[in-house]
């Protein structure tokens, strides 16, 4: 497993308890779109996925989203994600995942 960076204020969330709490609180419907801030290794990221209609992550760490890509295992596929942001995005790129 990779281990948080101090520096970017990093902390796996494993408990699954803590993390199902996290989601319920946000009350996500089927036809919500999710902007997640740092999905780290994607565990709070699963959840979402089950719970929204579209989740657009961001990610600082280019360790944890290389070329843009947030691998979800057992999504049997990879996840878009805004990496590396250095410039403002506009609501409309955001809601695109671009």
């Amino acid at each position: 497993m990779t281990e948080p960076k101090k520096s970017l204020g990093q902390h796996w969330l494993t408990d699954q308890k803590s993390l199902e709490a996290v989601a319920d609180a946000a009350e996500i419907g089927q036809g919500d779109i999710v902007l997640e801030i740092g999905p780290g290794l994607g565990a709070l990221t699963k959840i979402l996925l089950e719970q929204a209609e579209k989740v657009i992550a961001v990610e600082l760490d280019e360790k944890l989203a290389p070329k843009g890509k947030l691998r979800i295992e057992w999504a049997e596929r990879d996840m878009p994600v805004l990496a590396q942001v250095k410039e403002k995005f506009s609501r409309s790129q955001i809601l695109k995942g671009k």
